[in-house]
C-alpha cells in the first residue's frame, strides 16, 4: 500500500511539472511559436530599452543554416535619453530623420522617425555600441528572414503562397505595396508594411520604406562589403553576379520575379550591400531587392539600418 502511494505521488508530481513554467539556464520554456514544438525562447537582448520590439529568429529557420539571433522589429530609430532614466520618453526621439551620433543610440520601436542620413560604417558602429553581440544585420541573416517570410500565406496579396504578389511595403507602388510617403512609421501601419514569420511574430519594413545597410561578414567587426559584381540591373531569377551564390539573393521558390513582388537586383558595383528598397523604388523594391553600387560613406534620406543581437 505504501509503495502504491509513492508511485501515485510521483505521477502527480510529474504531471504538475509538465504544466508549470520552468527556467533552464536562463531560458524560458514558452514556445516562440506553438508550431515549433520544443523550441525555447531565450531572454531578449540585454540592457536594451524596448527589447519587446526585437524579434527572435531561431537557428536554421529557413534551411540556410543561420545561427539563432534577435533582430529589430522596426528600422532603427534614434533615441537620446535626455533625462538619463533609461526609459524612452516622449520627445527623446530625433525630431528629424538624421541624428547626432554622439548623443543618440539606435532603438527598435514603432514610434519616432527612422534613422537615416547615416553611412554604413556609422550604422555598424552604432549597433556595436549597444554592447557585446550587437551588430548591423548581415546578408545571411537578411536571407534567413526573407526565405521564411516568403512562404507564409499571410504575406501575399492573394492570401496564399504565390497567389497575387508578395507584400512590397511602402514603395510607392500599390498593386503589391502602398504609397506611404517618406520613411513611414508609427503604431498604426498599413497591412503591407510587415511580414509574418513562422514563429508567429512580425517584422516591419524589410520591403520598401528605407533601403537598409547590410553587412557581408558577421564575424568581423565594422561594416564589411561583399564581393564586387558589375553589369546592368537584372530581374530575379535570371541573375548572374560574380561569386554570389543563389542563397545570397534569390527566393526560396527559385522562380519568382519582380512581378511577384520580390524586387530587383539593382545597379551592381563594388559590393556595398543595400537590401529591401525604399519608398519611391516602385516595382524595384521588394524583400529580395539587392543593390551593390553604394559607397560605405553614402548617407541620404532613403537609407536606414537595423541591428541584430547574436546570443
Amino acid at each position: 500500500m505504501k509503495f502504491k502511494i509513492i508511485i501515485q505521488t510521483l505521477l502527480v508530481s510529474i504531471f504538475l511539472c509538465s504544466c508549470e513554467s520552468i527556467e533552464l539556464d536562463g531560458l524560458d520554456n514558452e514556445l516562440s511559436d506553438p508550431g515549433q514544438k520544443g523550441a525555447f525562447l531565450p531572454d531578449p537582448p540585454p540592457g536594451i530599452e524596448g527589447s519587446e520590439d526585437w524579434v527572435y529568429i531561431p537557428s536554421d529557420i529557413s534551411g540556410l543554416g543561420n545561427d539563432a539571433f534577435w533582430v529589430m522589429k522596426y528600422e532603427a530609430k534614434a533615441w537620446n535619453d535626455a533625462n538619463t532614466n533609461n526609459t524612452i520618453d516622449s520627445g527623446e526621439y530625433a525630431t528629424s530623420f538624421a541624428a547626432n551620433l554622439l548623443t543618440h543610440k539606435p532603438v527598435s520601436t514603432p514610434d519616432g522617425r527612422p534613422w537615416v542620413s547615416i553611412n554604413a560604417d556609422n550604422a555598424a558602429a552604432e549597433c556595436e555600441s549597444l554592447g557585446a553581440g550587437f551588430s548591423v544585420i548581415s546578408n545571411q541573416e537578411w536571407m534567413a528572414i526573407a526565405r521564411d517570410a516568403e512562404v507564409q500565406d499571410e504575406n501575399w496579396t492573394g492570401g496564399t503562397y504565390k497567389s497575387g504578389c508578395l507584400f512590397r511595403g511602402n514603395s510607392g507602388e500599390t498593386t503589391c505595396g502602398y504609397n506611404g510617403g517618406t520613411g513611414d512609421y508609427g503604431v498604426t501601419r498599413h497591412a503591407r508594411s510587415s511580414f509574418k514569420l513562422s514563429t508567429g511574430d512580425s517584422i516591419f519594413d524589410m520591403s520598401g520604406n528605407l533601403e537598409e545597410w547590410t553587412d557581408w561578414d558577421p564575424l568581423t567587426a565594422g561594416f564589411q562589403s561583399g564581393p564586387s559584381c558589375f553589369g546592368s540591373p537584372q530581374q530575379l531569377p535570371s541573375v548572374t553576379c560574380g561569386s554570389y551564390a543563389d542563397s545570397d539573393y534569390n527566393t526560396a521558390d527559385g522562380l519568382l520575379t519582380t512581378t511577384d513582388g520580390v524586387g530587383t537586383l539593382l545597379t551592381k558595383g563594388f559590393g556595398v550591400i543595400l537590401r529591401g528598397g525604399h519608398y519611391s523604388n516602385s516595382v524595384n523594391a521588394g524583400l529580395y531587392m539587392f543593390r551593390l553600387n553604394a559607397s560605405n560613406v553614402d548617407a541620404n534620406g532613403q537609407i536606414g539600418f537595423r541591428c541584430v543581437y547574436r546570443p
